[in-house]
C-alpha cells in the first residue's frame, strides 16, 4: 500500500468509526446533495441573473463547464480510480455514486464556483460560498464516496478553473474594447 492510499484510507475509517452520527449524516446528505448535477450552484447562477450580475454570471458559469470539462470529461475516465467503497471492504459508504472517483466532481465543481464568487461578490457572501463548498467536499469523504486526496485534487481543479475562468474574460473584455 502506498503513502497515498494508507493516509487515504486512515482517514475514512477515522471517520466511520469515530465521527459518523445520525445528525451529521443527516446534515451531510443534504449538503452532498446541494452539489448533484451542480444543482445549488446553477441556483446561484440563476439568482445572480435576476440581480442582473451578467457578469458574474457568465463567469460562474463558465468555471462550472470547466472544471466539468476537465474533471468529468478528461481527466476520471483517464485515470479510473475506482472509488472507496470499491476497494476498502470493510468501508461502510453510505453512497455509492456511478462513475470513477478522482477527482471529485462535487468538488471541483464547487471550489470553481466558490472561487469566482469569492472573487466577484462581496466577502461576506464569498467566504459563506467557500464555507459551503468545503462542507460539500468534506460530505463526499464522510458518506464515503471519494478519497480524501480525491477531495485535494478537486479542490486545486476547482481553483485552476476559476483561475483559467478569470484571464480568459480577461483577455475576452480586452479584445471587445
Amino acid at each position: 500500500m502506498s503513502i497515498i492510499d494508507s493516509f487515504d484510507s486512515k482517514v475514512l475509517f477515522f471517520l466511520q468509526e469515530n465521527l459518523r452520527n445520525d445528525i451529521l449524516t443527516k446534515i451531510l446528505l443534504f449538503f452532498t446533495r446541494l452539489g448533484d448535477y451542480g444543482i445549488l450552484w446553477f441556483i446561484v447562477i440563476a439568482i445572480l441573473l435576476l440581480k442582473n450580475r451578467r457578469e458574474i454570471a457568465i463567469k460562474s458559469l463558465s468555471s462550472l463547464a470547466i472544471s466539468f470539462l476537465l474533471g468529468g470529461i478528461i481527466m476520471k475516465p483517464s485515470i479510473e480510480r475506482l472509488r472507496p467503497f470499491q476497494t476498502l471492504g470493510d468501508l461502510n459508504a453510505l453512497i455509492q455514486p456511478d462513475g470513477f472517483s478522482f477527482p471529485s466532481g462535487h468538488t471541483s465543481t464547487s471550489f470553481a464556483m466558490a472561487f469566482i464568487l469569492y472573487k466577484n461578490l462581496p466577502k461576506k457572501y464569498g467566504i459563506l460560498f467557500l464555507i459551503i463548498a468545503f462542507i460539500i467536499a468534506f460530505s463526499r469523504i464522510y458518506l464515503g464516496a471519494h478519497f480524501p486526496t480525491d477531495i485535494m485534487g478537486g479542490i486545486v481543479l476547482g481553483a485552476i478553473s476559476a483561475i483559467l475562468t478569470e484571464k480568459i474574460y480577461k483577455i475576452y473584455i480586452n479584445k471587445v474594447k
